[in-house]
Formats: structure tokens, sequence, C-alpha cells
């Protein structure tokens, strides 16, 4: 596989603690390092805990994960400050 058939990264995933509302919920996704041979594990919670109902915390992730599909560099994420 050539280097420019590769993905840029993976489809982003929402780790939700078996739908724990007491634990840490994030949005995560892998993206490529500059060697294009091993990645790196990029999380972003983007204020995803502050909510207290678990199918609200799911609406909000598939936001995030929408918004995550549409980004150029996904080493320059500033999206999800509130």
């Amino acid at each position: 596989m050539k280097m420019k058939d590769k993905k840029k990264f993976c489809h982003p995933q929402l780790y939700n603690c078996n739908n724990d509302i007491r634990r840490r919920w994030y949005v995560f996704y892998y993206a490529p390092l500059h060697n294009g041979y091993s990645s790196t594990r990029i999380k972003i919670y983007g204020g995803i805990n502050w909510i207290k109902t678990v199918g609200e915390r799911k609406k909000y992730a598939e936001k995030i994960i929408k918004e995550l599909l549409f980004v150029r560099d996904p080493f320059r994420i500033e999206i999800f400050a509130t």
C-alpha cells in the first residue's frame, strides 16, 4: 500500500465506559505519525462529562464525531472548547 493510499485517520469512536456516567467519557481516534508506520491515539473530551444523562452524552458524542470527520489535519483540533 502506497503512502498516499493510506487513510488520514481512522473513524472516531466513543469510549463510554459501558454507559457509566460516573466515569470519564471521550471520543478517540488514531492519527498516523509522520513516518506512516505507527499512529497515536488522540482523545477528545469536549465537555462531554458535564452532561448528566446517557442519552444526551451519546447525542453530544455523535456531534463531536460528525465534526471530526470534516477536519483536514487530525493533530490540529480546536473544536469543542465548551
